[in-house]
C-alpha cells in the first residue's frame, strides 16, 4: 500500500496523462491566435501559410518517412545470409508449408493419396472423393486430409481443415527452426512502418487544417496527405513476408534444386516435392486420377482434364487397376 505522503499510483497516473493534454491544448490555442503569437519562433515555414509553404517540406519529409519505413521493415526481418550455409532437412510437408502455407500443404498430400490411387474427382471436375481404400494412410496428416475428404471434398474445405488441424504443428516446427517469423515479429513488421509514416501524415493533417484556417490554398497538400495516408493503410494492413531471411535462402536453394522435369513419370517421387516448391499448376497433368486439375484448374480449355484415370499408373500402389483409380472393385458412391 502507498504511504500516507506519498500519491497513490492512480493519482500519478491521472497527472501523468493530462500533463500531453494540456501541452497539446497549448500548441492549438498558439496556432489559433495566428501569425502574431508564432512570429516570434522564426519557424522555416509559417503556419499562417501552412497550405501553401509546408508542401515544399511535407513531400520530402512523406518520400524520406517511407524510404524508412521500407528500411525498417527490411531491418526487422534480421540480417541477409547466404544460401551456401547449413541447411535444416525438412520433410515434404515442412517444404510445402515454407512455400505455399496449409493449401500447398493439401496439395501435397492429396497428390501423394492419388498416386497412390486413393483418390479421384467428382463428376463436375469440382471436389475430390476417396476410393475404396486398400488401408490407411501411415501419416497422420494424410489422414487428416482424407477424412476431411469424405465429408467435403472442395479444395476450400480442405484448406480451412489444414489451417485449423494441420498448420500450426507445422508452423512451431518451421519457426523452431529459424525459418518463420513468429506472430510478434509480423506485428512489429505492420506497426512500426505504419507509425513512422503515420506521425509525418499526422503533421500534414495539421497543416491542412492550418491553411484551412488560415483560407489558403490546401488542394496540393490534400493530394500529398492522401497519397501518404495510403501507404500508410499498405503498411498498417498488409501481409508482411511469413519467412525469415533463413527461410527464402533454404527454400530458393531447395526450388533450384528441385525444378520440373519434363522427363517425370506419374509416379515419380519427386514428383511430390517439385509440387511442395512450385505449386500443382507446375505438375497439373502428372498427378493422377484428374486429381491436379481440381487442385490447380487450367486456364483455358485446351489444358482440360480427359477423364478420371488421366495418369493412374496401375502398378505403382499395389491395387486393382480400375478404369477410376479405385482399388478392388472400384469407386465408392
Amino acid at each position: 500500500m502507498p504511504g500516507p505522503d506519498r500519491p497513490s499510483p492512480a493519482a500519478s497516473r491521472g497527472r501523468s496523462a493530462r500533463r500531453p493534454g494540456r501541452a497539446l491544448l497549448l500548441c492549438f490555442a498558439l496556432a489559433l491566435g495566428g501569425c502574431s503569437s508564432l512570429a516570434w519562433l522564426r519557424l522555416p515555414w509559417s503556419l499562417t501559410h501552412a497550405g501553401h509553404g509546408l508542401l515544399a517540406w511535407f513531400v520530402p519529409l512523406a518520400v524520406l518517412s517511407v524510404l524508412l519505413a521500407r528500411g525498417l521493415q527490411q531491418w526487422l526481418r534480421g540480417p541477409k545470409v547466404s544460401g551456401a550455409g547449413p541447411q535444416p532437412p525438412l520433410t515434404t510437408y515442412e517444404a510445402a508449408f515454407l512455400a505455399g502455407g496449409e493449401a500447398r500443404v493439401v496439395e501435397v498430400a492429396c497428390a501423394s493419396l492419388a498416386q497412390r490411387g486413393w483418390l479421384i474427382t467428382t463428376q463436375d471436375w469440382q471436389a475430390l472423393k476417396p476410393t475404396k481404400i486398400c488401408g490407411t494412410p501411415e501419416d497422420p496428416l494424410e489422414r487428416a486430409v482424407l477424412a476431411a475428404i469424405a465429408r467435403d471434398g472442395r479444395p476450400a474445405h480442405l484448406r480451412r481443415v489444414a489451417a485449423l488441424r494441420i498448420a500450426p504443428a507445422l508452423y512451431r516446427r518451421l519457426h523452431a527452426l529459424g525459418l518463420l517469423h513468429d506472430a510478434r515479429t509480423l506485428q512489429r513488421l505492420r506497426r512500426w512502418p505504419a507509425l513512422l509514416t503515420g506521425t509525418v501524415l499526422l503533421a500534414g493533417l495539421a497543416g491542412i487544417g492550418f491553411g484551412l484556417l488560415h483560407q489558403q490554398p490546401v488542394v496540393p497538400l490534400v493530394i500529398a496527405v492522401a497519397s501518404l495516408a495510403v501507404t500508410t493503410l499498405i503498411f498498417a494492413a498488409g501481409h508482411p513476408q511469413p519467412l525469415t531471411r533463413a527461410g527464402e535462402a533454404l527454400l530458393a536453394a531447395l526450388r533450384e534444386r528441385h525444378a520440373p522435369d519434363p522427363g517425370w513419370q506419374r509416379s515419380d517421387p519427386a514428383l511430390l516435392l517439385c509440387l511442395a516448391l512450385c505449386g500443382a499448376a507446375a505438375v497439373r497433368g502428372l498427378v493422377p486420377g484428374g486429381v491436379g486439375h481440381v487442385l490447380a484448374p487450367p486456364a483455358s480449355d485446351d489444358d482440360a482434364p480427359v477423364g478420371l484415370d488421366a495418369g493412374l499408373d496401375p502398378g505403382g500402389s499395389g491395387c486393382d487397376s480400375g478404369g477410376d483409380g479405385g482399388c478392388g472393385s472400384g469407386c465408392s458412391g
